[in-house]
C-alpha cells in the first residue's frame, strides 16, 4: 500500500531574527501563534525552544479545522553559533506534537487525538539519510524523494 504523501507538504512559514510568520499562501488560519526562544545557555551549550500553535480550515465544506501543537528544542554548541566561519552549526532536536487525527488516517468522526515525539540532527547532506530510512520512505512513498526539493521550494 502507497500512502498519499502529497498530505505531507510543508507549511511555508518564514522565521527571521525577530519574528514567524505565516507566508501569504500557507493554508492556515490566523490564529497561528507561533515563538522562537529565547536561548538558554550553560557554558558552551546553547538550547532554543520553538513552539508553534496552529489551526488548518477544512478544505471541504462542513469540515472540521485541523489544530496543531509543535514542540521543538534545538540544542548544539554555542562557540559554533557565534563562529562567523561557521554557516550552519551542528545541531540536534526533539521534537514533541500533539494533533487532530491526521487526514491520511481516515479516522472520519472518531474522537481522539495523536502524539509525535522525535529526535535527530541537522544533516549536512542527502547522503548522511539512514538507509533505514529511506528504505522505509521508497516502501510507503516511493516518489517522495525525487519529490521533495520541489515540495520545499527548491
Amino acid at each position: 500500500m502507497t500512502a498519499d504523501y502529497k498530505v505531507f507538504q510543508p507549511i511555508p512559514l518564514i522565521v527571521t531574527v525577530d519574528s514567524a510568520r505565516l507566508a501569504a499562501d500557507a493554508p492556515m488560519s490566523p490564529d497561528f501563534v507561533h515563538q522562537v526562544g529565547p536561548a538558554a545557555v550553560s557554558g558552551d551549550d546553547i538550547w532554543v525552544g520553538q513552539d508553534m500553535y496552529a489551526t488548518r480550515n477544512p478544505v471541504e465544506p462542513g469540515g472540521k479545522p485541523w489544530r496543531a501543537n509543535d514542540i521543538n528544542i534545538y540544542s548544539g554548541k554555542l562557540s559554533d553559533v557565534l563562529d562567523p566561519s561557521i554557516t550552519s552549526a551542528d545541531a540536534q532536536m526533539s521534537y514533541q506534537g500533539f494533533y487532530d487525527w491526521r487526514p491520511w488516517l481516515n479516522m472520519g468522526d472518531i474522537e481522539g487525538n495523536m502524539l509525535a515525539r522525535l529526535a535527530g540532527k541537522k544533516l549536512k547532506s542527502a547522503g548522511e539519510i539512514p538507509d533505514s530510512y529511506l528504505k522505509l520512505v521508497k516502501d510507503v512513498a516511493p516518489d517522495y524523494i525525487e519529490s521533495a526539493p520541489s515540495l520545499i521550494g527548491l
